[in-house]
Order: C-alpha cells, then structure tokens, then sequence
C-alpha cells in the first residue's frame, strides 16, 4: 500500500515529478502526455498522432458547388479574412482555414447555405446562437469570434483554429492510458459544465470532436451541434432531421418527442469514457470495462451510471463525473491496442451495462485532423430567448466534493468528506444538532437545495400536479423555486418510499424537511438560540451574524442575492418591484441559479444564505396559520434580511420564491436492519437501477 499524501502536498506528474496545473488532475503533465502521444512508434507499434498540418488541404477534395478560396475572401466582408484553404465538410457546412488579416490571427471559418435553414427563420436563430456561443470564454472550449453573411447565399462564424490531433486519434493508436484519461476528462468535464450552467449542450460529444493542442490541452470542438436547452428542446430539427453521432447518442435522442437537455452530453461522455479506456465502444450487451481492459474497477461504475437510458438516472452534472473520475488510484495500465470497435456479447451480462447499451448504426462524419470540422447541422435552433448567460463564472465552486474514498453504502457512515449519494445524486452530510426534540440524533442536510431535475423527477413518478413560476428561470441543475411547503412535504415523502423501495434506508431512516432549530445548528447559531422558543420569538434577534460570518456588505461568493446582473431585468421591466442591489455585488446569476455555485460553508453545505427560501417543518407562531421558511433568497438585498436568524412566513399552500433543502433523519450508528419495501401505486414506484447506488 502506497504512504497516505499529505492535502498540502503538491500533486505532480508521476513521469516527470512536474506540478500539474489542475489541482484535480490525476494523471500526466501536458507535456507528458502529448510527448507520450506523439513518440517515434517502434517496430510493430501504432502511428503516432498526426499532427496539424502546416499546408492547407488540397483544394481537389472541395465538393464543386462550394466557393473556392479565393471565391470565399471575396464574400467575406472588408476584406478581414483571407481564405488559405479548404480543410474538410460535412452534410450541412464547410470549414475552410484562414488568417485575419489585421491581427494575423489563424482561423477556422465555417460557411453554411441559406437554404439549410429555408423552413424556418435561419438567419435570426444562427445570430442568436452565434451569439450565445460567442460568451463560451473557457480555455477548454474552441473559442467563437465573428459570423455574419457571406454574400447572398451564405452565412458564416469564425473560429479558433486548433494546432494540434483530436481525441479519436490518440485512441486509434492503441496508446492511450489511464493517467491520460485522467488527464484530459476533467478538462472535459469542466468546459461541459461550463457550457451546461450557461444554458448550452452540445449534443455531438464524442472523440473526434475533443481536440487537443501540442501542450495537450483540451478544446471542445464543433459546438455547432449545440443548442440553449429547455423544456421544448429536441433532439430533432423542425425539418425531422436527426441530430447527432448515433453511436455516441442518448436514447432520447432518437425519440422525435422526447426533450433533450444538458443529460445527454453525460450520456455521450459516458460512451467515451468506455471507447477511451477499451479502445471499443459499448455496442449491444456490453461488457464493463474493467473486464475488457487491465483498468480500475471504479470505471465501470462511472462508465454504467453515465449511460443509464432515464436521463433521471444518470450523473445530473458534468462536475460529479469529474469528482468520481479525480477518485480514480493512478495505475499506469494501458488499454488493449485492439480498436476493433465490434465487442462480443458479455460473458457476464451487468444489470448496468444491459439496462444502459443500445445497439446503434454508425454514421460517419468528414473529418480532417488539425482543425476544427464543425461539420454537422450548425443552427437548426430553438430561439435562446434573450440569450442571456445565465450560469455562474468560470471560478465558481461547484457542489461539495468526496474524498478519494468511495461514497458510504449507508447514511449511519456518511461524513462530511464522504456524503451520502442518494438514488437521485443528492448528497447527505451530518450536521450536529444539540437540544431540541432532535437533540443528539444523527441528521444529514443536503449539501444544497433541491434541485429542479429532483422535484421534476418526484412529479413524473407520482404525479403529483405542480406549475413552474413562469417569472424564474428554471433549469436542470438550478434550485428548484415556486414551491409550496406542501409540495415540500409531499417531495420528501415520495422520496422516503422511494429510497426504501430501493434497499437504500435502513429502520427508522426518513427524509423530511429541516426542523427551525435544525435549521439554526446548520448556520451555526443553534448555540445561541433557544431550541424551546417559538420561531417568531427569534426572528433576526442575532445582529451583524451572516450566513458567511460578520462583515458587511457580503465578500464575494458569499450567495445568491439581489445583485447587479439583476439591472438588465429591471431595465426591461421584466420585475416591477425594486429593493435596491448590493453595491458591487455580483454573484452571476440574475434570478435563481445552479443548485451548489455558491462557495460551501464550514460544514460543507452550499447556499444557506440566498438563492432560495427554504421551507421548514415548523408552524411561525402559536396560531398555525403559517410555515416557517429561512435563508433568503435571489431577490433579497436588506440587511436584515440576510441575517442568519431571519425567518420568512407563509401559507402552507403559498408558491413565492421558495425552494427547500431535504434532511435525512438516519438510524443511530450500527444499525444495518433494512427496512421492508413499502407497497407503492405503480404509477409511483420508483426506477431504481443498481448503478444508482454507491458500491459498498
């Protein structure tokens, strides 16, 4: 057994001995890991990568009824761009390499026909989305400078051409390693949950389309594929024209009713993952990975709950791949050379793999390597709407992470480095509580606010009736909002029968809604508070105490408020009342944003102060009229309103800005006894596959 690092310790390249830049990253430096790459093959080995090439493509391979060169610099406008090469197209678009003839800069500029878009308003939703894709700033994104028309029948975007393989090369040539892969998933993690937090998928995630420069950095290419998603989105165009690398591709992909959303990336990048440590891909019954290539075991987890076929079941961010992936032991094993991408059928069959694998017919996209081939269908779009970036910055802190031990089986063995993963990914901590009913009894908070995929997931199983607030925003990972504390309830006792249904609860183990009091442990005041007074008799008595200490007005990352990014919204007269924002704050989000952007405090909890209201069990007063609510949220800038002791007041039945934040209510420690499944309506019970729960 290798010695226990220290948290302090640098985390280096295990070739070189080199700090790695990604304080997450576990596997090989940049340099490494391309010079790796690109080494002189010996006799019998694999080709190295072929790298960009330093000539533009021979224009004998440009389709004749695309402009030349020298044809296309005359369409662009003010003579900005010169037109060296055509480099590669596809069914909808052609890419060609260039030079801005200003500031000397290559690029990569994709041209698209006005009919592709005929049926519809093409023009103003590739504006739109060009737009949308201009605001992905992320060193692991390809960047997006201009787009506009190009003559009469063309519009074009301009784009960073990239110097360097794409992932599906490094795979072709057998030498792709675990400390590789563990080098570049998290750079592909982070500029998918980028992009996902400010409204965008990509929907064509695979190999080819993950460059990677000479210093081996990531670029995710060929975002022309991507949409803003919602509740409308689909996986087909409004012409019925299939989106997407089937192999690669979502079940729901292929249902022309289905909704598409940030999920399925996760399920592409689930395929991956399996194509990048086999070298095969997960066609038919498939076999795990580990029992395809001398890999850790821990990938066949990720690999099985990225891939389930209900989006409910897979990962829901793109940051808790990473978290799992980053747990993963370095080991050094290569993957078997063999590509050949024809699998046979699993000898032992995995409840995972069956449930999650769908047999896929290939379809082949042009590429040519070194530069960014955005061949597929760019903009047959949804309207974005007002295209405004909703998602949090870049440096946001994302939701709690585990430690490099797997997560507990159990809640009696959470901790708060090892939270408790439910069947739906929220993740349970404890929190001390002393005095009050609850005194001394082991209560796990969710580490952040219900988030919206939950609470949608609780109303598709149970049917439960609910109307989102048509005046917030209401995305997959973001903080549920407009909830009454019936619907809470109801919530956390649909969750209750589920986890039981699933094996997951031991005797005595409930979800339910925080207590006041436990509510005050949790901020940090349950010392300095009476547990046996009413809730009203407390409310804001503590002065100049924060959810994020005593300073005054909040330090940055502090939540969720009422902050600048609101000014646009009231400038369009979107909100008619105006509390005045927190000078110089600004937390990126204008109304309720992601569940988990905020900085965790020290019980490794995320938003106690902001973003939403959060319902508790407890009645305000001695009338009972009333439900106690706490922790502000997104439209609240008072001073006495952020104070750790303030408590909101509502109707039962009243939908404001609340959302709510589950406890689970554990059975003392040492109790392993499971409690028996309770008998569900069928229209209600669960879909729990095994991949869902946490390896013992």
């Amino acid at each position: 057994m290798s010695d226990p690092v220290s948290p302090d310790s640098p985390i280096t390249c295990p070739k070189c001995g080199s700090p790695l830049a990604d304080p997450d990253a576990k596997g090989l430096c940049h340099a490494c890991l391309m010079a790796e790459a690109m080494r002189p093959a010996a006799e019998g080995d694999a080709a190295t990568i072929p790298m960009a090439r330093s000539a533009p493509a021979q224009p004998a391979h440009q389709a004749p009824d695309l402009p030349l060169p020298e044809e296309l610099t005359a369409l662009l406008p003010h003579g900005m761009y010169h037109v060296e090469g055509f480099l590669g197209q596809g069914g909808m678009g052609a890419v060609y390499q260039g030079i801005h003839v200003k500031l000397k800069r290559p690029v990569a500029i994709k041209i698209m026909h006005r009919e592709a878009g005929r049926d519809y308003d093409f023009a103003m939703r590739f504006e739109r989305e060009a737009q949308a894709m201009a605001k992905l700033s992320h060193p692991n994104i390809v960047g997006v400078h201009d787009y506009g028309e190009a003559g009469p029948d063309y519009l074009y975007i301009v784009m960073e051409l990239v110097d360097g393989a794409d992932l599906m090369d490094v795979i072709r040539t057998g030498r792709m390693t675990q400390e590789m892969a563990l080098t570049l998933l998290p750079q592909i993690c982070d500029a998918l949950q980028f992009a996902h937090d400010h409204g965008i998928v990509h929907r064509d995630i695979k190999p080819s389309n993950i460059m990677l420069t000479r210093e081996g950095r990531v670029k995710i290419a060929d975002f022309g594929l991507a949409k803003h998603f919602d509740a409308e989105s689909s996986f087909r165009t409004q012409t019925g024209t299939g989106m997407g690398t089937p192999d690669y591709a979502a079940p729901e992909q292929f249902d022309p009713n289905a909704t598409i959303d940030h999920r399925a990336d996760i399920y592409a990048l689930g395929v991956m993952i399996y194509q990048m440590i086999t070298g095969q891909l997960p066609r038919g019954a498939w076999k795990a990975p580990s029992e395809r290539a001398p890999v850790a075991p821990q990938w066949d987890d990720i690999v099985s709950r990225a891939m389930q076929n209900d989006p409910g079941d897979r990962y829901q961010q793109a940051r808790e791949v990473k978290t799992d992936v980053t747990s993963i032991p370095l080991a050094g094993s290569r993957v078997r050379k063999d590509a050949a991408e024809t699998p046979q059928a699993a000898t032992k069959p995995r409840a995972l793999a069956s449930a999650a694998a769908k047999s896929r017919a290939p379809l082949i996209f042009g590429l040519v390597v070194g530069a960014v081939l955005a061949v597929g269908a760019f903009f047959a779009l949804r309207d974005p709407g007002d295209g405004r970036a909703a998602g949090p910055p870049a440096a946001a802190s994302g939701p709690v992470r585990t430690s490099d031990v797997k997560p507990p089986a159990s809640p009696s063995a959470a901790t708060k480095d090892s939270p408790f993963v439910n069947t739906l990914g929220m993740k349970f901590v404890p929190v001390p509580v002393t005095g009050g009913p609850t005194d001394k009894q082991r209560v796990l908070f969710s580490v952040w606010e219900t988030r919206v995929q939950d609470f949608e997931a609780f109303v598709k199983e149970s049917g439960h009736s609910w109307a989102k607030r048509p005046d917030v925003e209401q995305r997959p990972g973001h903080a549920v909002a407009g909830v009454s504390w019936e619907d809470a309830k109801a919530f956390c006792d649909w969750l209750t029968q589920r986890e039981r249904a699933a094996g997951r609860l031991a005797a005595g183990e409930t979800y339910r809604l925080p207590t006041d009091h436990e509510w005050s442990c949790a901020a940090g005041i349950g010392g300095r508070e009476d547990a046996a007074q009413l809730p009203h008799e407390k409310d804001g008595k503590l002065a100049d105490v924060y959810p994020w200490g005593s300073q005054w007005p909040p330090p940055a990352n502090s939540g969720n408020y009422w902050s600048e990014e609101l000014r646009p919204l009231l400038a369009a007269g979107k909100y008619a009342f105006i509390s005045g924002e927190l000078p110089g704050y600004q937390d990126g989000q204008a109304t309720v944003g992601p569940a988990g952007a905020q900085a965790p405090d020290r019980s490794g909890l995320h938003d106690l102060g902001g973003n939403v209201w959060e319902w508790c069990e407890d009645w305000f007063d001695q009338r009972k009229t009333s439900r106690v609510s706490r922790g502000a949220s997104w439209d609240m800038s008072d001073r006495t309103a952020l104070l750790s002791s303030k408590r909101n007041h509502n109707a039962p039945n009243m939908r404001v800005f609340s959302g709510f934040r589950c406890v689970l209510s554990a059975a003392p420690v040492g109790t392993s006894s499971v409690s028996p499944s309770p008998s569900l309506p069928s229209r209600q019970r669960p879909k729990t596959p095994p991949s869902s729960t946490p390896p013992a």
